[in-house]
């Protein structure tokens, strides 16, 4: 029913090997990174890697300190292997990774951008993604899509 891809760029600029300059700073762009490198560990599976991206933004970016602690607190509690994650994104794996990020973010206006189906969410309102997919599955929708229609995505 859904194809999910979150990519860990946001407003970032440049490509690796270049600098890379991020929104809010050296820790974003560290968390980014990190973030890059636990979603490519888990083969690209949202529901193995939100845990992983959750914990790092509200532990880490939240507080623009991404520590190597955070990383490996975060990679635990959520099953991936913290010691991989930090050898990724403090080499050449999490420059790949991030370059990959820069050429998959499409030009946007403002973060979270969020898409359904190659369209920006109406209204850019990320917290009713859930709905947007049910309203426009077109096979028969789960039960729970009624139940869902104001869902966020980290909730």
């Amino acid at each position: 029913m859904i194809d999910f891809q979150y990519v860990p760029y946001g407003n970032a600029q440049g490509v690796p090997p270049a600098t890379v300059t991020c929104q809010h700073g050296p820790e974003e762009c560290k968390g980014n990174a990190a973030e890059a490198c636990g979603v490519n560990q888990t083969g690209y599976d949202f529901i193995k890697y939100m845990p992983f991206v959750q914990c790092i933004d509200t532990k880490g970016q939240a507080a623009f300190a991404i520590t190597d602690d955070t990383v490996s607190d975060c990679a635990k509690q959520a099953g991936l292997d913290g010691a991989d994650i930090l050898d990724c994104y403090k080499g050449p794996r999490g420059d790949k990774l991030i370059a990959q990020a820069a050429k998959d973010t499409p030009d946007h206006g403002y973060v979270p951008y969020t898409t359904v189906n190659g369209q920006e969410l109406p209204g850019g309102d990320y917290t009713k993604v859930v709905a947007q997919v049910c309203k426009e599955y077109t096979g028969a929708a789960p039960s729970w899509c009624s139940k869902m229609q104001n869902v966020c995505w980290n909730n």
